[in-house]
Formats: structure tokens, sequence, C-alpha cells
């Protein structure tokens, strides 16, 4: 049973060993109450977290952005649009974007030694807004201001989700730069972490220990989403001229090829491989598949009454049988009666098979699985009882890295970053912007990263003076 308590304030509490004793406001009145545990899911200026006294640590960034929303009864595009130093705000980066009910979000960025308070006046919130509707060919429209604010980049998180009985999710947890969503998704995906595990200890069916594999994991998204998201914040507010100088490149490069328009889009959160989850091992790793911790492939059957493989997994744990063997069924047996909630399926589509790749070493099958379509916990038969009550130590030794036939996404993103920064060094000219688009078309045909780097290191070494004085070409 779960019992809602809206419009209800914590005014403090005191951690026990067995939870957390709470002081409580709301609309009936004040009264003290029990938690076996709290999760602590009270925003970026989360009461719990200050009480406790944990700091936030990350980066925070230099861009600083009016947040203006106003109420516009437009026909204007409605997917998210960006306006990179545009001519009616030169220096700036500009979004906007429908939100519900006539109401639209502008965003923009305030330029060094622009005041904050001056940007948030009511003659400057309106003069910026109609400038800008009337570029865009909306400024004959009547329009008015709903809200204002200011808001600063920042990656930051704590250094732990977990402390005793109390556990930290969403903002209060971590915060993300509002390009891609990530803030918003991380939060759910916080939810969906913890909300199977702390079932599961509450049930008694796994020890509390259980719960740090939930902070290690976020801890994990966190830091690969404040990768990305890093990303984006750089390509929103360069940071010196050499991002400058490459987002022109990329812009300029951007319709004809995809591999670097991909720079540009923001990227949205996706589902994070725990590649390092304490839930596996490393004697989990098989010679092709998913890797232990990645996130299930959902996939069509042609076999069976299901359509698809995601609904044939069970409210608990699920455990996909491939070679239904007489010996692999007296190992299902053993291990459903040590694990009551497991859920076996046996999958006879062979296309299902080929797609996930699933293999065998010395007869013995791949069983995978998590609650619900969440990543994979993969281990061999004989060992999944173990893995999935008792196995909480830290994946140890390299897994076997599987060859890339070009560069990832986050290879190229480094090597963005050093190259603009290289290129911050090197100075500001046509011939700068030709090198940065050379090595952006460069970065789509090698594959070697590291000789990516050492080309870059080596391009900047003993750097000559450049041919054309600044002047009249010194511009992009």
């Amino acid at each position: 049973m779960i019992d809602i308590r809206w419009a209800t304030q914590i005014d403090g509490f005191k951690i026990a060993e067995d939870g957390a004793e709470l002081e409580v406001t709301n609309a009936l009145g004040q009264y003290r109450t029990h938690a076996d545990w709290v999760v602590a899911c009270d925003g970026g200026q989360s009461f719990i977290r200050n009480q406790l006294g944990l700091p936030m640590r990350g980066t925070g960034y230099e861009g600083r952005y009016v947040i203006i929303d106003i109420d516009l009864p437009s026909t204007h595009r409605t997917e998210r649009r960006a306006w990179f130093d545009p001519p009616w705000n030169r220096g700036s980066t500009v979004l906007m974007h429908q939100q519900p009910d006539n109401l639209w979000r502008i965003d923009y960025q305030l330029r060094h030694g622009e005041d904050t308070e001056t940007a948030l006046q009511p003659n400057a919130v309106a003069a910026f807004v109609q400038g800008h509707l009337d570029a865009i060919g909306e400024g004959h429209l009547p329009w008015r201001p709903v809200w204002t604010s200011i808001y600063r980049a920042g990656a930051m998180t704590l250094d732990s989700y977990r402390h005793g009985r109390v556990l930290f999710a969403g903002n209060a947890a971590h915060a993300m730069p509002i390009f891609g969503v990530r803030g918003l998704n991380s939060g759910f995906d916080d939810a969906d972490n913890l909300a199977w595990k702390l079932a599961y200890v509450i049930a008694g069916e796994a020890p509390a220990v259980l719960l740090d594999t939930f902070s290690d994991e976020r801890l994990q998204a966190f830091h690969i989403n404040a990768e990305s998201a890093k990303r984006s914040t750089e390509f929103m507010s360069p940071p010196s001229r050499g991002f400058d100088l490459f987002r022109e490149a990329a812009l300029s490069l951007a319709q004809e090829h995809r591999d670097i328009a991909n720079l540009i889009n923001p990227r949205q959160t996706e589902a994070i491989a725990y590649a390092q989850s304490a839930l596996s091992s490393e004697s989990d790793a098989f010679a092709s598949g998913p890797e232990p911790g990645a996130a299930l492939i959902d996939l069509p059957l042609r076999d069976g009454p299901k359509k698809y493989l995601v609904e044939t997994l069970g409210p608990g744990f699920t455990c996909l049988v491939f070679s239904p063997s007489a010996a692999v069924r007296d190992a299902v047996d053993v291990f459903k009666r040590e694990i009551a909630s497991i859920n076996v399926v046996a999958i006879s589509d062979r296309h299902v098979a080929q797609r996930l790749r699933c293999s065998r070493r010395r007869g013995v099958p791949r069983a995978s699985g998590r609650p619900r379509c969440g990543p994979l916990a993969s281990c061999r038969f004989r060992s999944l009882a173990t893995c999935l009550r008792t196995r909480m130590r830290p994946v140890s030794g390299k897994r076997k890295e599987r060859p890339m036939s070009a560069l990832s996404a986050d290879a190229r993103d480094r090597l963005y970053a050093s190259v603009a920064r290289a290129t911050s060094e090197a100075g500001r000219s046509r011939e700068a912007l030709f090198l940065a688009r050379l090595a952006l078309l460069l970065f789509e045909q090698v594959a070697d990263e590291t000789r990516c780097e050492r080309a870059i290191a080596d391009a900047l070494r003993n750097l000559p003076e450049p041919s054309l004085s600044a002047g009249s070409d010194d511009h992009y």
C-alpha cells in the first residue's frame, strides 16, 4: 500500500540505525514519523542534502543564459531551434521552443560584460523578445511575458548517492546543463535503477549492499552524461576562440556530412551500459553479444504469441534461454528453487538469437536479465543464483575491446576538444577556418584516435607564425 501525502514539507530529520525520524508539516498540521528508508528527491536545493552537509562537486560553465517564457499565438516551427551568433544578437546563442498552451521559451546567452540584473529588467526583456520575433518574422503577433530567470550551466554530483538509509536521486543527487534534457531523463533513470533494488531489499530478498550498486551505476551514468553535456555546452557557449572557430566549421559542413552534424546536435540521454557494475564480473564476458550491463535490444519475435522480445519479460528477473537442452533444464530447475521470482523464457526464434549474437562456451548458454527491460546482468547458468543474490564485488581486469571500423562519437568529441584547444593557440584567420574544416573531414576517415591525437600534437609543435597579418581577412 502506498500512502501519498501532497503539499507536505519535511522540516527536519534525524538519522537512526534502522532508518530516520522525520518532522513533517502539511495542511493537517505537524507530526513526526519514522521511515525505514528515505529517498531524497527534493530537487536542486535539496533540504535533506543540505541538512547532511553533503557537497556537490563538478564543473560550472561560464555561459549565462536568460530564460524568458512568453505567451505567443504562433504557428512557428515547434521543434527546438538554435541560432548561433545571429545578426540581431551578435556574439550570443539564442534558443527557442514551444511548450503547451501557446507558451514559448526563449533562452539567450549573455555576452561577456553584460549585467545580469540589467538583462532581467522588463524593458530589456521586452526589447530583446521583440527584436528576436521581428528577426524570425513573428514580430507582428501580440505577446506577453510570463516568467523570466537567469541560468548558468553546471555538471555537479554528490560523491555517493547512498548515505546509510538515505538515498539521493534526481536533482538532489546531481545537476546537469539544460542542453539535451539530461536532467529530467537522468531522474527517470535513477528511479528505474533504484526502485527494484529497494523493493528487493525491503522484501528481504537481497542484502542492503545491493543499494550500493545504485550509487555506483548512476554515478557512472552521471559522468557519461556530464561528458556529453560538456560537449553540448562548449558548442552552445564556446569557451575560447578555438571552440568558436570549430563551431563555425562544423555548422558549415553539417548539411552534407552526417557525422559532423552529430557534433552539433546536443545528444539526448540514452541507455547507459553499466560496464563496471558490481552485478557483473570479468567471468561474465562472452566472445560476442551484448556486454554485461548493456541495455536489452527489443526485437520482433516470429514464433509464439508475443510479438516483441520485451513483452516476454516478467515483473522480476528474466532468464532468456536459447538452447533448452536437458542439462539446461536441470540447471534452470535448480536456480528456480533458489530464486522463486525468476521468469524463464525459452526463445526458439533463431533470428533473435543471431541478433543478440548469443554465444556458448563448452555448451553452457548465456542467461541475461534485470527487471523489465533494464541493463543485462550476464552469467553462466551455474552461477546465476550467485550473481543475483551475492555478487557485489567490482569488476576486475579489462574486458576485451571490440574492433572499431570508425571513430566512435565519444572519440570524435574528444578529438574535437583537443583540436579546438590547439586552434586557440594557433590564431584566428580564414586559413584557420580552412584547417578546422579539413580536420573535421579527416576525423570522418581516420579510425585511430591515438594517431589523431599524435597528429594534433605534431601540428602544434614549432608552429610557424601565420603568413597573413590580422586585418580584413581575419574573420569567419
